[in-house]
């Protein structure tokens, strides 16, 4: 049995360089940062931006609140790896 249908990868021709890559979401002012969506975290802030962020900020409100930081640490790790559910600003 063979299949017929063909991929094409389009790839760009110029050089990407770090300095070329942005990501006009994952980027913070003062001014767009929502503040009741804000929690610190050892001298770090971080602000919740899914679409589940309510749900997000109750729950890292609460881990500080138990002192759970373990769990706390490993969110953070995680969602800034794998989501963009949360942003340092």
């Amino acid at each position: 049995m063979s299949c017929s249908k063909q991929l094409t990868l389009n790839f760009p021709t110029e050089d990407i360089t770090p300095e070329s890559i942005s990501d006009d979401n994952m980027s913070c002012s003062s001014h767009d940062i929502e503040e009741e969506y804000v929690f610190q975290f050892r001298g770090k802030r971080y602000e919740c931006i899914s679409e589940t962020r309510d749900f997000d900020i109750m729950q890292f409100n609460t881990l500080i609140e138990w002192k759970d930081y373990n769990t706390i640490k490993n969110r953070i790790v995680n969602q800034l790896m794998w989501g963009p559910n949360i942003r340092e600003v």
